[in-house]
């Protein structure tokens, strides 16, 4: 949050993960599961979607797009 904006608000658009991340967060907290497991329990196995999906072994602090600016 420290970091100054590429570009003034309104004058151009860019991708951003960090909604999602909020969603995780969020999901997570009302939940009491993890955002993945959630996601899966609730929204992928009822689908039929397990096979098309593989859980990534990631440590979270490998995830965080904020940990190469420390």
């Amino acid at each position: 949050m420290g970091q100054p904006l590429q570009f003034a608000p309104g004058e151009r658009r860019a991708y951003s993960n960090l909604g999602y991340m909020i969603l995780g967060l969020v999901v997570e907290r009302a939940s009491g599961q993890g955002y993945y497991d959630f996601c899966e329990q609730h929204i992928l196995q009822p689908r039929g979607l397990m096979k098309d999906v593989r859980r990534l072994r990631v440590r979270p602090e490998e995830a965080d797009p904020r940990a190469g600016t420390r």
